[in-house]
């Protein structure tokens, strides 16, 4: 963590161990304003911006050290009954001075999540709940955490980009409207059920069965409306249920935690979301039709729409034209709505 001192203005006292370069930071958000930020290279130059800051009327600031870093990332979140977080690379800042971060990208290393999970760690022995927002350097592979607010994020517009909306989970969290998997049941009436498909290769011969759990409602496969509650549990256990992380360091669990999270959180929610904000007397056109097979350019592109399965170019997808072709695809039947794609089913003939 980068060394701070907290000088006051009034006097001429200086701190004996600084280092240099240092920055000059107002001591809280409310005492000052981004603007005043400075980096200074020397002494020198920091007594001139010491009496600099006296004219404008600060009374104290903050000095800390200058912590060199290859990226910028940001570790947010909130903590309650239920955690939430969201680590990212700040990208790009507008103004260039005194402005603020306006591109993200989210970082799913797992190391680095291991390193923001002790920080959670030691934040909740302080029993703090609430918004949080941790400033975070990378400087050759090391982290380095550079600056600690109990707040939310002034970049908080970029949890909407993530569908992890840590306010929303914590306000529902204190006021006990929020769902875990251990309630599905108890307040939807909503259950795992183990059962079984057969498997089968490509020449026909069965290759035995495999176990698997579907989501039932009062012993029936759970319907669109379930869907809203099922896929905020599940998404919460996968992002902060320390099974998913720090306490099993299993690749088949990482595995697992990263098709979770692609066909649910990152496909399925916005789904929902969708479904769910329809207004009254809004209507969808769903309409289901055979696929032309014989329009070639669009029966090869099958599944592109969705990234998966027989999509073409679409990177690790890339080698999926040869199983298609070698697996002879007969026939499709697709679903729109309003004349856009919704989804594909496909028929092989192995």
């Amino acid at each position: 963590m980068a060394k701070s001192w907290i000088v006051d203005l009034q006097s001429d006292d200086w701190p004996e161990d600084i280092t240099y370069p240092v920055f000059f930071k107002p001591v809280t958000s409310a005492e000052g304003v981004k603007l005043d930020i400075r980096r200074c290279e020397d002494e020198e130059a920091a007594q001139k911006y010491k009496e600099v800051l006296r004219d404008k009327g600060y009374k104290r600031f903050l000095l800390q050290e200058y912590i060199p870093f290859n990226r910028e990332l940001e570790f947010v979140g909130s903590m309650a009954d239920e955690d939430a977080f969201i680590i990212s690379e700040n990208v790009r800042e507008w103004p260039l001075t005194g402005g603020t971060n306006c591109f993200f990208v989210v970082d799913g290393n797992t190391s680095l999540q291991k390193s923001c999970l002790r920080i959670l760690d030691v934040m909740k022995k302080s029993h703090f709940t609430g918004c949080f927002d941790v400033e975070l350097f990378d400087y050759n592979g090391k982290i380095y955490l550079n600056e600690f607010n109990w707040r939310n994020t002034g970049n908080s517009f970029f949890a909407l980009g993530t569908n992890v909306h840590y306010a929303v989970i914590w306000y529902l969290s204190k006021i006990g409207e929020d769902v875990t998997i251990e309630q599905l049941k108890e307040k939807h009436g909503v259950t795992f059920e183990k059962s079984q498909k057969d498997n089968w290769v490509g020449d026909g011969f069965s290759a035995g069965t495999t176990e698997y759990y579907r989501l039932m409602k009062d012993g029936k496969p759970i319907t669109f409306e379930d869907m809203n509650s099922i896929v905020s549990a599940i998404k919460k256990e996968i992002l902060n249920n320390n099974f998913w992380t720090t306490t099993n360091a299993d690749s088949n669990i990482e595995n697992a935690r990263g098709t979770l999270y692609t066909h649910l959180i990152k496909m399925r929610t916005q789904e929902v979301d969708n479904a769910m904000s329809l207004k009254d007397g809004e209507t969808s056109e769903i309409e289901i039709r055979k696929t032309d097979m014989y329009d070639i350019k669009k029966a090869l592109g099958l599944g592109n729409d969705a990234q998966c399965c027989t999509a073409l170019g679409r990177q690790f997808n890339e080698w999926s034209a040869p199983t298609y072709i070698m697996n002879k695809c007969i026939g499709a039947i697709e679903l729109t709505d309003k004349g856009a794609f919704v989804g594909n089913t496909m028929t092989y003939i192995a």
